[in-house]
């Protein structure tokens, strides 16, 4: 099978739940099951690249578990050949701005939940996302599992990007 790296970056990964269930729980072990298998014969090989804020905080687990690139830096991080996927596992009070980057950025967005922290910041945010958008959007709420690696794999294939708000379990 061929492998296709796809680079993620996963912004806020130092707290307990970006680091615990986003990191080590869902990326290092897919990397660590051989990868994604769809039906094309093509593996996506999960290539992480962590962001936080606080540089120690983010380099001592990427230094521990093998992603060898990690920044402070958002805006670099969305820019770095090979990214097409955006994580954010920051505050809600952070999230919004975060998520208006990598849409502008034209990747992925996969999220925890709320996306704002109130109906004005998210009907702000969905104008943004309107408006700045390079590519067409899909927007699904509460896909998991299988359906949502359809939804993914789909429109990765079909060129377009997808918004993915995790929701609480």
């Amino acid at each position: 099978m061929a492998r296709r790296s796809l680079g993620i970056v996963l912004n806020g990964v130092t707290g307990r739940i970006g680091h615990r269930r986003h990191l080590l729980r869902s990326i290092l072990a897919i990397r660590g099951q051989g990868g994604l298998r769809p039906a094309d014969g093509t593996t996506p090989w999960p290539e992480p690249v962590p962001v936080g804020r606080d540089a120690g905080e983010v380099r001592a687990p990427a230094e521990r578990h093998g992603p060898t690139a990690w920044t402070t830096d958002l805006a670099a991080a969305l820019e770095r050949s090979g990214v097409e996927v955006c994580f954010d596992a920051q505050a809600t009070s952070a999230r919004a701005a975060a998520i208006r980057a990598a849409v502008a950025a034209g990747e992925h967005v996969h999220t925890e939940k709320p996306l704002a922290a109130d109906k004005v910041q998210w009907e702000m945010f969905l104008r943004h996302v309107a408006e700045d958008a390079p590519f067409p959007w899909d927007f699904h709420a509460g896909a998991r599992g299988v359906r949502l690696a359809e939804l993914g794999m789909r429109a990765w294939r079909e060129g377009r990007r997808l918004v993915v708000p995790e929701l609480s379990r």
